[in-house]
């Protein structure tokens, strides 16, 4: 499994971002989830469509809760979620109050599968950036190759919908630091992917010390 600090820097991507329009579309997308799971469902309904759609045994789905933001995260591994794209991780984030879906990561890299390849990840960055451009975005709630925080993490892609629901596509590539300035992100090295569908990013269901209770 992907390191949780790693996954916290990948999502730090939803912050700090520069704009630039995509192509316009002929109808409007929205995001609802991933595959069969869908937002706002419980932990039953979410392993039963986990179930359906990768025909896995529930021993296989990891549960654990993280220790930060006390979210439920169930974990299964897929191979070849993408052809030839080597093993994929997906987590599904159920909220600290609610206990229903709130987020979807879908997670490539050599923390996940050690013989994936930057070429095999280059593949899978290509592929879904033309599936995510495609879906019919509103072109005035995307935005494409922006920065972020983290100087090895670009924000390949992201849109919104009509009701603030995201999907965000994310590389990590390796930062040769000894390069001269404007050519030490090398592009054709990535080392990681990530994309993630986020029911609320403005206001996620996490803990956090509310007001007035310290």
């Amino acid at each position: 499994m992907i390191r949780v600090p790693t996954l916290r820097r990948l999502a730090a991507g939803f912050a700090l971002l520069a704009f630039v329009a995509a192509p316009a579309a002929a109808e409007t997308a929205s995001v609802d989830g991933f595959r069969s799971a869908r937002f706002d469902m419980t932990e039953e309904q979410l392993r039963a469509a986990i179930a359906a759609d990768f025909k896995i045994s529930p021993v296989q789905i990891l549960k654990q809760v993280h220790k930060v933001d006390r979210t439920t995260i169930l974990s299964i591994k897929v191979p070849d979620l993408l052809p030839e794209s080597g093993t994929a991780q997906v987590n599904y984030k159920l909220g600290y109050k609610s206990k229903k879906l709130i987020q979807i990561d879908v997670i490539w890299g050599a923390a996940v599968d050690p013989k994936v390849t930057p070429q095999s990840l280059g593949i899978v960055i290509v592929n879904l950036r033309q599936y995510l451009q495609e879906r019919g975005f509103d072109k005035e709630k995307v935005l494409l190759n922006a920065t972020t925080p983290q100087a090895n993490i670009v924000l390949l892609f992201r849109a919104q919908d009509d009701k603030s629901r995201v999907v965000a596509l994310l590389g990590q590539f390796k930062l040769d630091a000894k390069a001269e300035k404007g050519k030490q992100l090398l592009l054709d090295q990535p080392e990681a992917v990530i994309v993630s569908y986020v029911l609320d990013p403005k206001a996620p269901d996490v803990f956090k010390i509310e007001k007035g209770k310290f």
